[in-house]
């Protein structure tokens, strides 16, 4: 985002909605990378893109305004196209919890009826499609973005249905739920906190400037989709400053680590845990970190020092 429009015009006036805002940073940052994941780099441009052939896919399966959209993946390219075709349409994002079984799926389905669910079925070894069936969850239309199943869709095949979205996502205005996320259910049955466009546009656009999210950062997301730090702090922030999102799908330190020697990255947010774990991996003088320029954590209290095994290091001096 220009530093003129940072400085001065607020920004999250600038969109009323998700659509808005993706639409807007692929005329403004066009080529600049948007998303590295998995060998695949996608620009501005080109994510503006997969979202309009997302939003498409959605209407001609019959999800519009005022329905909901289920994600159970981890965090990848697929996940954020996935959320912003759903959410360009009108419909309200309900992002599952990875390390979720059938049971609590199946109640979190029941209350929010999604008209499609989409999967990253085989994630750490689950069987997520089993598991829905073992507790006889029936969704009008479930994705598989790992390829074809007896009873859900490919990406591909998903995509290969399509309609122009224009007219529609016209009729998506801030007043639309733009997501439902549940809680965690510590005190009871997970419940699910509705927010709209406008409300997540206007808070997390404050977020990031207070946070100090600067133009073209490069962004590691290791916090999960399914969760507010990772999707809205993390994704939907990161895209409102024409930043990069570097997702990660699990937390493995040598990737991370190696990826920030190797890509620069400026912003690394997570809990405290994710920082002692990265200060005490053996070899992490080996690599030059000196492009993090920023740590946003939460959660849990911030030791003053790292007590794992063989680390002195401050963590706030890391950070």
């Amino acid at each position: 985002m220009r530093q003129e429009i940072l400085d001065g015009e607020r920004g999250d006036r600038r969109w009323r909605t998700f659509g808005e805002l993706v639409a807007d940073a692929a005329a403004r940052f066009g080529d600049r990378p948007a998303v590295v994941d998995d060998g695949r780099t996608l620009s501005y441009r080109e994510l503006g893109d997969e979202v309009r052939r997302a939003a498409g896919a959605m209407l001609a399966h019959g999800v519009g305004v005022g329905d909901r959209v289920a994600l159970w993946a981890p965090n990848s390219w697929a996940w954020i196209v996935a959320a912003l075709g759903a959410q360009s349409v009108g419909a309200a994002l309900v992002p599952l919890n990875t390390r979720y079984k059938g049971p609590e799926v199946a109640h979190i389905l029941d209350r929010a009826r999604p008209r499609v669910l989409v999967v990253a079925d085989g994630f750490l070894g689950n069987d997520y499609l089993r598991m829905l069936a073992a507790e006889n969850v029936s969704v009008p239309c479930t994705v598989r973005l790992d390829g074809a199943r007896e009873g859900a869709l490919g990406w591909d095949g998903f995509l290969a249905e399509s309609v122009t979205p224009d007219d529609v996502m016209t009729q998506v205005d801030g007043d639309c739920i733009s997501d439902v996320l549940f809680t965690s259910g510590t005190t009871g049955r997970p419940k699910g906190a509705l927010t709209t466009h406008a409300q997540n546009l206007r808070g997390y656009y404050d977020f990031s400037r207070l946070a100090g999210f600067r133009d073209g950062d490069r962004h590691a997301i290791v916090n999960p989709f399914f969760h507010a730090f990772g999707y809205k702090a993390g994704s939907l922030s990161a895209l409102m400053h024409g930043m990069t999102i570097y997702p990660h799908a699990v937390l493995d330190p040598e990737v991370l680590l190696d990826q920030v020697d190797r890509e620069d990255i400026e912003v690394l947010p997570g809990p405290p845990t994710l920082y002692a774990t990265l200060l005490a991996d053996p070899r992490l003088r080996e690599r030059d970190l000196s492009s993090l320029r920023l740590a946003i954590t939460g959660a849990a209290s911030v030791p003053a020092r790292c007590s794992s095994a063989g680390c002195s290091r401050s963590s706030g001096s890391s950070a």
